[in-house]
């Protein structure tokens, strides 16, 4: 079972570094499955904060912020805020 496991990690993470997103929809329900429910969601918080750095620092760049496009969403939420 904890090769299962095992390979459940490796193929979420190889589709988060892949793709930008998967590692918990692949991973997260064959932890759960498991290691049950209260260490799969730890596991899966900390593998998934691993992931997501080591894809970050293996990229090599830095990100640029779209601070126009970023302030233009904003203001677009802010109607749908008051309306919701």
């Amino acid at each position: 079972m904890t090769a299962l496991a095992a390979g459940a990690v490796f193929i979420g993470a190889g589709l988060q570094s892949a793709t930008g997103f998967g590692f918990a929809l692949v991973s997260a329900p064959l932890l759960f499955a498991v290691l049950g429910p209260k260490p799969a969601v730890s596991a899966a918080i900390v593998l998934g904060l691993e992931v997501n750095l080591l894809t970050l620092a293996s990229e090599r760049r830095v990100p640029a912020v779209l601070h126009g496009e970023a302030a233009r969403l904003v203001a677009w939420a802010v109607p749908g805020l008051a309306v919701g």
